[in-house]
């Protein structure tokens, strides 16, 4: 019998942990449920069962403020693996658990903030592609580029400021561009009428000194709008405009501008939009300040 019993031991599955803790909960055995789930998170901080089982038990041993710090952790999660949902829901969750807790509200805020920026990154690189199977190479970059160019240009305020319509009609009346490190962008009075939304890199103003050495007097990166005084004034450029670094960035044409303002609703608005940051005004200011003074 006992040799029968040690074989029938032998072939038994190992229990599950959960089912465990599931019993320690049910018997009543907080302290230890929560010590074992503590556990669990040391050899595996990313198991979501466990954190959120582990701030359920702390809620039942009235310990809330240590509740409220593991749903936080794992509502972070949630938000930085892309969850926005399940990340909202457990937010609006803290919020009742502590309304006196300004924090969650910026969360909240900041959460819905990245929800919408990843709406509007899908819906532009959807729209390239959509119903055109060479659509990367129509719009001269692959997907993998587009998304990379969405991480630099989200945050600019030009991007934040346009609807999702504009936002499409400018991705559809761009081009992407790239230039290489110490490549020209456009010379010194030169009448090329085109603006640029820098995404990766880096692009110099420069201006000759005495002895014909170059000095940068401005440079713009990621989000940073330049060439509006060319396209939208008809103005020639202030200075030589040099990329520093590798840079990719959209590139528009009188052309574009005309798609782009085509069927729009409020086009005086979306021209004010692509001249917010009068970057080549600040250029042309910043030269003649140095001219002034000798």
């Amino acid at each position: 019998m006992a040799m029968k019993d040690w074989f029938r031991g032998s072939k038994a599955q190992p229990s599950d942990p959960r089912v465990d803790i599931e019993t320690q909960i049910a018997q009543g055995d907080l302290e230890e449920a929560a010590s074992s789930l503590r556990l669990r998170l040391r050899r595996n901080n990313g198991d979501m069962y466990s954190r959120l089982k582990l701030a359920e038990v702390l809620m039942k041993l009235q310990r809330k403020r240590e509740a409220v710090d593991e749903y936080l952790v794992a509502a972070e999660t949630y938000a930085r693996d892309g969850f926005f949902d399940k990340a909202s829901a457990l937010l609006r969750k803290i919020s009742k658990m502590a309304p006196s807790n300004d924090q969650i509200a910026l969360k909240i805020e900041a959460l819905q903030k990245a929800k919408d920026l990843d709406r509007r990154r899908d819906m532009v690189i959807n729209s390239l592609l959509e119903g055109d199977p060479d659509g990367e190479r129509r719009f001269g970059g692959t997907t993998l580029e587009l998304q990379q160019l969405w991480t630099e240009l989200c945050q600019s305020p030009v991007i934040e400021a346009l609807s999702d319509d504009q936002l499409r009609r400018l991705f559809a009346a761009t081009e992407l561009v790239r230039y290489d490190e110490d490549q020209q962008v456009v010379a010194d009075g030169e009448h090329q009428e085109m603006i640029l939304l820098l995404g990766r890199g880096l692009i110099e103003a420069r201006i000759p000194l005495k002895g014909g050495v170059e000095t940068a007097i401005r440079s713009f990166s990621g989000g940073d709008l330049i060439g509006d005084r060319a396209l939208l004034e008809h103005k020639t450029w202030p200075a030589h405009y040099v990329a520093a670094k590798r840079t990719m960035a959209l590139k528009m044409t009188r052309e574009g501008l005309a798609s782009m303002l085509t069927g729009e609703a409020d086009p005086k608005g979306l021209l004010d939009t692509l001249r917010q940051q009068r970057h080549d005004h600040q250029v042309l200011s910043a030269i003649r300040s140095l001219e002034a003074s000798g």
